[in-house]
């Protein structure tokens, strides 16, 4: 029900109608009607939070690799990205959806900060690819790195850092962290190609390959000094998998 108070003014219900005060004037909306939740709905959400969950494990793991310097909506976005690489596995019945049972091909390209797109900054084809005894070989192409890589200004150097997690499929627990560093001089008219393997990882893990590309210039007081901050720290995910 709905009372008159101090000058006259309303608040309360009025059958579908709620009175509020707010800043000392009188805001009428609708009441708010419950809504019957369907098991279609249900799933639904449970599926959705469960991709929420994992968007957490994964930054977490990453971590260290971005050094906070994300744009402002990746979780929701890499939770957005993991949601949809589930919708897209149709072989398995709604809430049985899974990493155990699902791809994750699709979250290849994600942008961690959209601020700064890594493609935008590095052309070179980078590959990635499990092997039988279950490594990752990442293969950096032979470039031209005035074509293939993009300098910003006063940067001296590049350095092309490649991180891998594995993180336990059932509990989302971290369980290892392998990293390499390609370098990049600007200098340099052409990198042959190189080629990293990772050391063996562990098996019933979601694997992910995520690449930053750190800039660097040098001057005779302090030496050298990063040029990535938080609006600029291109970083990409190269590969994702179980």
């Amino acid at each position: 029900m709905a009372t008159q108070g101090y000058k006259n003014q309303l608040s309360g219900t009025i059958g579908p109608v709620i009175f509020q005060q707010q800043f000392g004037k009188t805001v009428v909306r609708s009441k708010p009607t419950k809504v019957k939740q369907t098991q279609a709905t249900r799933v639904s959400g449970t599926e959705f939070r469960y991709c929420s969950t994992w968007s957490k494990y994964l930054r977490m793991g990453l971590y260290p690799l971005w050094l906070g310097n994300t744009d402002s909506r990746v979780s929701q976005r890499l939770t957005s990205a993991l949601y949809t690489a589930l919708q897209h596995n149709t072989t398995q019945p709604k809430g049985e959806r899974t990493w155990s049972n699902t791809p994750l091909d699709s979250l290849k390209g994600f942008e961690c900060n959209t601020q700064s797109l890594f493609e935008t900054y590095c052309k070179a084809a980078i590959t990635t690819e499990i092997t039988p005894n279950r490594t990752l070989k990442i293969t950096l192409p032979e470039l031209n790195t005035a074509q293939s890589i993009r300098y910003p200004d006063r940067c001296t150097n590049a350095e092309l850092r490649v991180c891998i997690t594995a993180t336990d499929i059932i509990t989302g627990e971290l369980l290892k962290t392998v990293s390499m560093v390609f370098t990049m001089t600007k200098s340099t008219t052409t990198l042959a190609e190189q080629i990293w393997i990772s050391e063996l990882l562990p098996e019933q893990s979601v694997l992910v390959a995520t690449a930053q590309l750190g800039y660097y210039a040098t001057n005779s007081v302090s030496g050298r000094y990063s040029l990535n901050h938080k609006a600029f720290n291109p970083s990409v995910i190269l590969w994702a998998g179980v």
